[in-house]
């Protein structure tokens, strides 16, 4: 390190000073992955799956996006009422066939310990990761799954 450095902890979340770091990553990655300079050019592609009730009201939803060959899946909620029944695995089992005919190969999702590892694993999903303690007592596992019948593809 040089004399002239300067170490600045800043607990407030500087807008400007954050940007500056994120740019600086992206061009970082543009450079090493034109993966990840076409997804930030394009996006993912969003891949949602909801069931309604007779009034259509919400009762469960899939939120996720298909981008670099995989499905991502950032959300699955069921209503109380409505789980332990299938309607899970229903809608998460549309979202891997929607995502097989995006030429996805893979899905991968993030699950807490209290939430639902288990429900995953029995549809085929496997730890890939975990961090402990992850809040305090639980744990942060990280699945994934290899679709059937998909191609690699060129774009996302």
């Amino acid at each position: 390190m040089t004399d002239d450095l300067q170490i600045l902890i800043d607990h407030r979340a500087h807008a400007k000073r954050r940007e500056k770091v994120l740019l600086a990553l992206r061009a970082y990655n543009d450079g090493q992955s034109s993966w990840h300079k076409e997804m930030r050019s394009k996006g993912g592609r969003p891949l949602d799956v909801y069931a309604l009730d007779q009034n259509k009201q919400i009762i469960a939803g899939l939120v996720g996006e298909t981008f670099w060959g995989w499905l991502s899946i950032d959300y699955l909620w069921v209503t109380e009422a409505h789980r332990h029944n299938g309607l899970g695995s229903l809608l998460l089992l549309e979202a891997e066939t929607a995502a097989i005919a995006r030429k996805c190969q893979w899905a991968k999702v993030t699950t807490f310990s209290f939430q639902a590892p288990t429900f995953y694993q029995n549809l085929g999903y496997q730890v890939s990761g975990q961090l402990d303690n992850y809040p305090p007592g639980h744990t942060l596992y990280w699945l994934k799954k290899n679709l059937p019948e998909a191609t690699l593809p060129t774009s996302a």
